[in-house]
């Protein structure tokens, strides 16, 4: 009878994890605005969406290869310093271009406010 409980301590594990990160991730977007200003975070790293962490790495999605390089070369240093300060256990950021109809559900910056006042 445990059986099917256990799928769903997974799917509630998976829910509780997503709601941290958007936690953590809404204040490094705080963070990012102050930092670079309200225009400059809208045109490049407003876009970003955060993926799954796995051990001391957590995966950034970007929609297009060019956002991608550009956020790398800008602000990859950056991404990283920030996400550690907030997860220590984060030590590496990899920023992939998003995949169209990708299974896993990614947190984006603008709405990861909304799911930390939830």
């Amino acid at each position: 009878m445990t059986g099917g409980l256990e799928g769903y301590d997974a799917v509630a594990e998976a829910n509780a994890q997503k709601s941290v990160l958007a936690i953590h991730w809404s204040r490094i977007c705080e963070r990012l605005k102050a930092e670079v200003g309200e225009v400059e975070y809208r045109t490049w790293l407003r876009q970003i969406t955060v993926g799954p962490v796995d051990e001391d790495e957590i995966t950034l999605y970007l929609p297009t290869r060019f956002l991608r390089d550009w956020v790398r070369g800008q602000y990859g240093d950056r991404l990283g310093t920030l996400w550690n300060a907030e997860v220590p256990a984060i030590r590496r950021v990899e920023l992939q271009v998003a995949r169209p109809g990708s299974a896993s559900a990614p947190l984006p910056a603008d709405g990861a406010a909304a799911a930390a006042s939830a």
